[in-house]
């Protein structure tokens, strides 16, 4: 036998039961519009109003507008929403100095900065042979820019080359003051006549960073005839190589570096050497 009886107006807590009887149900229905009603169990709709802004002890979600594609994530105590995918989203690349801007959305970044290539050097009549410029050092680091929304950065020069002297030295490049900072590359020495070779210019250095890795030094003279003098060739860049070719007598004219931080080439008898590449800043941005 069911027992039942109707719930009073004041009620402020109704206990839904599964398997009530319909006279029940109908009672607990009707009493639905109660100021402040608290459920025990399960409570099934099939449709709710508003945004649940009000709820206490419910975490509503962060605003879904503007933001498709988007991922929850939160810092433990507030969500938000992150990048889709995280990782790779954009590379910048500087070939002049100038202020790195972050884009919205990244938190990271690596950067690689390539000092300028050495000048080759150029050499006088007689037996000799000028030597290739250095090439450029590098510096690649790994930042946390969450906190950062620009940073100034510096691209440097690649090294002239010699006429009947000794090729110029590039010059350094950095990133952030000196957050990340590599060396130019030297000039390859000059040769003014005499019966024996000449040295390359050194390679750069990589000073700071996480990596640092070394320009490569340019190669020497070798002393010869009009048409048999070479020319050194020019050192390659710690990251991209490059180092100009190098000249032969007097007929054949060295190169200019052919890419970032690449030292040129030595000439070999009577001709002017190859210019140095300028560096690079490569800024790859991650999410």
């Amino acid at each position: 036998m069911s027992k039942s009886r109707d719930i009073a107006d004041s009620a402020a807590t109704i206990n839904f039961i599964d398997t009530v009887t319909s006279n029940v149900q109908t009672q607990v229905n009707a009493k639905a519009g109660l100021s402040n009603p608290t459920f025990t169990g399960t409570v099934a709709a099939t449709a709710f109003t508003g945004d649940g802004s009000a709820l206490t002890g419910v975490d509503s979600l962060p605003s879904q507008t503007g933001n498709s594609g988007k991922f929850l994530t939160t810092n433990g105590s507030a969500a938000s929403w992150g990048q889709a995918g995280g990782g790779l989203q954009s590379i910048q690349v500087f070939t002049s100095s100038g202020t790195w801007t972050k884009p919205a959305g990244i938190t990271k970044i690596k950067v690689t900065v390539v000092g300028g290539g050495g000048g080759g050097g150029g050499c006088t009549n007689g037996y000799g042979a000028a030597a290739g410029g250095g090439g450029g050092g590098a510096g690649i680091a790994f930042i946390d820019v969450s906190s950062i929304a620009s940073d100034t950065l510096v691209v440097g020069a690649g090294g002239s080359a010699g006429v009947q002297s000794s090729g110029v030295a590039g010059s350094f490049s950095t990133f952030g003051g000196t957050t990340v900072y590599a060396k130019g590359g030297g000039g390859g020495a000059g040769q003014g006549g005499a019966l024996f070779g000449t040295y390359g210019g050194d390679g750069g250095q990589g000073l700071i960073g996480d990596i640092i890795p070394n320009g490569n030094g340019g190669g020497s003279g070798i002393s010869g005839t009009t048409s048999t003098a070479l020319g050194g060739v020019g050192g390659g860049s710690a990251v991209f190589g490059g180092g100009g070719r190098n000249g032969r007598g007097s007929s054949n004219a060295p190169s200019n570096a052919l890419i970032y931080g690449g030292g040129g080439g030595g000439s070999g008898r009577g001709a002017t050497g190859g210019n140095g590449a300028d560096g690079v800043v490569i800024v790859e941005e991650y999410a």
